[in-house]
């Protein structure tokens, strides 16, 4: 009703639909660096030194909204 009231309508709507463990698994994954932003995986695209940023050598950090229990909470208002 929002996006109508914007102005925007659609005919089609894509869902995708991927297993819980593998939502979790992404997210909880993700690390960034404060300072510049950058994002990086722990599997998918690794620091050349795990916890580290690659330029800067600063440590990456997990925001808490990608903690594992976090993601799950996530998942479950949206179920």
């Amino acid at each position: 009703a929002e996006l109508k009231n914007m102005g925007i309508n659609f005919t089609h709507v894509i869902e995708i639909q991927v297993d819980d463990e593998v939502i979790v698994k992404r997210m909880s994954g993700r690390r960034v660096h404060p300072g510049s932003g950058k994002n990086y995986h722990i599997d998918f695209n690794p620091p050349q030194i795990e916890g580290k940023d690659d330029e800067t050598g600063e440590p990456l950090i997990q925001r808490e909204d990608d903690k594992p229990e976090t993601v799950l909470k996530r998942l479950a208002v949206y179920h």
